[in-house]
C-alpha cells in the first residue's frame, strides 16, 4: 500500500476513535518544525508532518496564541520559528535523530548545540517538546540499542523543555506522523499526557517537580519551580555576589561548566563534587535543589557576560 495512502487511512481511522472531542484549553504558541535531512538510508528526505495536524492546531488554539511552521528543503525557516517561541510555548520537532544528535541538510549536529546551530542566543524555556524521530544508540558493532530515560532527559535539557515526549527506538515515519497528530489533539483537549503514552517505545519525561503521571499541558506550563528556602536563597545570593565579582575569564569558565551541566555532559562524579563544594560554600544547600541553583547561577553568569 502506498505510504501516503496508508497514512491517510490511519488518520481517518483515528478520527473515529471515541474520546477525542475537544474541550478547548488555553495554550501558549506552538511551533511545528521539520528539519530536512537528505542522507538517511531509510527515506530520501525527512517525512513531513501531516498538514491536518498543523491546521488542527490553528483551528483549536485561541488568540493570542500563534502557530508557527517550518518545513522547507533548505531549512531556511527553522531559525525564524525557534526565535519566535517564548517561555511556556510548545515545540513539535520532526527530524531524523539519535541519542547523540539530529540530522540537518547533509550533516548532523549534537543535541547540546541545538539552539547554537540555529543561532538562537536566548533559548526559551519551553513547556513541552514533542520530538518525532528515532531516538536510539548505536553500539560498537553497529547494533541498535534503545535510548535510556537518562539519555532522553539529557535531550530534554538540551532543548530547554520542562517536558518531552519522544521515542526510545526506531519508529516509522508514517506511524510517527500519526502519533504526533493524536498527541496534538489530545493535549489540546486537556488530557493527561501520561494517558497518551502507550507501547514500549514512547517515552514521556519531565523536569523535577512535575508529576508526570497526572500532568496536563496546563499543569506542565503552570507548575511553579521548586522554591528555595528563604535562608538558603539569602545565602545563595551572597555567594553569587562574590562569584560575579571574580575575573571575567573565571566567570566565563564557570558559565561553560553550567552549559555543560544543562547539556547533560556532567558525570555522576561531577555532580557529586558540585554538591560537596556547594554544601561547603553555601549554608543550607540541598542536593535536591541542584537544578534550581544551577539555573540561578547560569542566569547570573549570562547577565554578567552581557554587561
Amino acid at each position: 500500500m502506498n505510504p501516503r495512502a496508508l497514512t491517510l487511512a490511519l488518520l481517518i481511522f483515528s478520527l473515529l476513535i471515541p474520546g477525542l472531542s475537544v474541550d478547548h484549553v488555553s495554550a501558549e504558541s506552538w511551533g511545528f518544525v521539520t528539519i530536512q535531512y537528505s542522507e538517511s538510508s531509510s527515506y530520501g528526505n525527512t517525512y513531513s508532518l501531516l498538514p491536518a495536524t498543523v491546521e488542527y492546531a490553528k483551528a483549536n488554539l485561541e488568540p493570542p496564541s500563534e502557530v508557527y511552521f517550518a518545513d522547507d528543503k533548505d531549512n531556511q525557516r527553522v531559525s525564524s520559528v525557534l526565535q519566535k517561541l517564548e517561555d511556556g510555548d510548545v515545540l513539535v520537532l520532526n527530524c531524523h535523530a539519535y541519542t547523540g544528535g539530529f540530522g540537518v541538510g547533509k550533516k548532523s549536529a549534537k543535541w547540546e548545540d541545538f539552539y547554537t546551530h540555529w543561532e538562537v542566543s536566548e533559548p526559551p524555556k519551553l513547556s513541552l517538546v514533542i520530538l518525532n524521530g528515532c531516538i536510539y544508540s548505536v553500539s560498537d558493532d553497529g547494533g541498535v540499542t534503545p535510548a535510556t530515560d537518562t539519555q532522553i532527559q539529557d535531550i530534554r535539557r538540551s532543548l530547554n523543555a520542562r517536558a518531552l515526549i519522544t521515542y526510545n527506538n526506531k519508529v516509522s515515519a508514517q506511524v510517527g506522523a500519526l502519533n504526533v497528530h493524536n498527541f496534538v489533539k489530545n493535549i489540546l483537549a486537556g488530557k493527561k499526557i501520561a494517558d497518551l503514552i502507550s507501547g514500549q517505545i514512547v517515552r514521556f519525561v519531565v523536569e523535577p517537580g512535575i508529576d508526570a503521571e497526572k500532568a496536563t499541558l496546563g499543569d506542565v506550563r503552570n507548575a511553579a519551580p521548586k522554591e528555595l528556602p528563604p535562608s538558603l536563597a539569602a545565602n545563595l545570593d551572597e555567594y553569587l555576589q562574590g562569584e560575579m565579582s571574580m575575573h571575567p575569564d573565571y566567570r566565563r569558565s564557570m558559565l561553560q561548566g553550567m552549559e555543560a551541566y544543562f547539556a547533560g555532559k556532567w558525570s555522576e562524579a561531577d555532580k557529586k563534587r558540585w554538591d560537596e563544594n556547594l554544601t561547603r560554600l553555601i549554608d543550607g544547600y540541598d542536593p535536591s535543589l541542584r537544578d534550581h541553583v544551577a539555573h540561578r547561577l547560569r542566569k547570573c553568569l549570562r547577565e554578567a557576560e552581557r554587561k
